[in-house]
């Protein structure tokens, strides 16, 4: 009865907090490290940053993590029959080491999965830091936000191995990919091309920046337990599709129909989780419509050289994080990812793999030095990376996604200065 009274008085608490999101970072950080506070520097660096972005996004995120907490006090959603498990049952996923956070009193399954996903508030603010850019601000705003309210979205997912949080991770991950790729895609005509702008045979029933603004306010005004089914709701496209989209559209801006096909149909290949209807879709319908509306296309040599450059730079970063993905290594040689010295070179390796890929592009970054390194971005790296893959996998995507963004920038101005109707 006491332990009850206790956990109500945690998350009543939690419910009255001036600032839940420093609360529930605080709450990483002692649980990840021991130590009180998290780093406060960049943290009024995120507020400040979420406070330009969105009005409303300081507010969202706390509430993303108030309501994890309220998910743990109920253990999941028994209605839907979806159960956030307790530590008791210790069999579960690759860390194996169900440990309760002390804040919010949360079961979590995988801690250094969890608490990694904060990376990607980095990339969040190394966009507010950026001072020119050539998308529309309501683009760039839409793209930091994703990234804002996908770093509590994975983190749900891993804390607690629910469908809800599941959710959160796969359609925000879709998201992101889908806001970038529309809004590169704003300088392509016909407009009207479902195909082209939305990814599909048929228009859909909302553009990205609108699902964004939709799941901001979703997480402020919804229950949590309606989570869930409103993301999954979303017409978003799968993540591999649109990023075949978006790949396939920056190749075919710099080599002939044969190589892009064979290339496309090669990477493709590569996931054995994508779908007959993607690759008939991204080959058979997209690119052949793309050509179209790019038949007139002429990029001059400098400008070729510098997409070629930003694009390996972009896929470099995203294929080294992809080794780090678990469902990516399913295969029979798979065993040698989860070993100590594999992980221990990862680590080493990823802030190699990060210079030469920046040798090739023009990216210029506000922070440099450690977020290229993959150091400082989370509560417990210093343990987590050199052991467990995932972890990698989320620090090397929110640096390789931060490319993306730039990526997509440098799209967007070419589209619109080379490409005549």
């Amino acid at each position: 009865m006491f332990k009850a009274l206790g956990l109500i008085a945690s998350v009543l608490a939690v419910s009255v907090s001036a600032d839940p999101l420093k609360d529930a970072l605080d709450g990483v950080q002692v649980y990840m490290t021991g130590e009180l506070t998290f780093d406060q520097v960049f943290y009024d660096e995120l507020v400040a940053c979420m406070d330009v972005i969105d009005p409303r996004l300081h507010e969202s995120t706390g509430a993303q993590w108030d309501g994890m907490i309220k998910y743990s006090s109920t253990q999941g959603d028994p209605i839907r029959n979806d159960t956030w498990v307790q530590c008791e049952n210790n069999a579960r996923w690759f860390e194996k080491n169900c440990t309760v956070q002390e804040y919010g009193q949360m079961p979590i399954w995988e801690p250094g999965n969890y608490a990694s996903n904060l990376a990607y508030y980095h990339t969040t603010t190394e966009i507010c830091s950026r001072q020119q850019w050539n998308l529309p601000e309501d683009d760039v705003k839409a793209m930091a936000i994703t990234f804002a309210i996908l770093a509590q979205g994975s983190a749900f997912w891993h804390g607690s191995e629910t469908v809800n949080g599941g959710a959160a991770d796969v359609i925000i991950n879709d998201l992101f990919a889908y806001v970038a790729y529309q809004a590169v895609m704003r300088k392509v005509v016909p407009l009207e091309s479902s195909i082209i702008h939305d990814l599909s045979l048929t228009p859909r029933a909302s553009n990205g920046n609108q699902i964004t603004s939709d799941f901001v306010d979703m997480y402020i005004n919804d229950p949590v337990e309606e989570w869930g089914t409103k993301l999954e709701a979303a017409d978003i496209p799968n993540l591999r599709l649109t990023m075949c989209g978006y790949f396939g559209t920056a190749l075919s801006l710099l080599y002939e129909e044969d190589l892009v096909d064979s290339v496309v149909k090669f990477l493709l290949d590569q996931f054995p989780d994508i779908t007959p209807d993607i690759k008939e879709f991204c080959i058979g319908e997209f690119l052949p419509e793309l050509r179209l509306a790019t038949v007139n296309f002429d990029l001059p040599q400098d400008e070729f050289l510098r997409l070629e450059g930003n694009t390996y730079s972009t896929l470099i970063k995203l294929f080294y994080a992809f080794l780090w993905q678990e469902e990516a290594l399913s295969g029979a040689d798979s065993d040698i990812w989860f070993q100590p010295i594999t992980n221990q070179i990862g680590t080493f390796v990823l802030p190699l793999v990060n210079n030469l890929a920046n040798a090739l592009n023009n990216f210029t970054y506000s922070d440099a030095v450690d977020m290229q390194a993959g150091l400082n971005l989370y509560p417990g790296e210093l343990w987590c990376n050199p052991v467990i893959p995932h972890p990698k996998w989320h620090v090397e995507t929110s640096i390789a996604l931060l490319d993306f963004t730039f990526h997509a920038d440098e799209m967007f101005r070419i589209l619109g200065q080379y490409n005549s109707a």
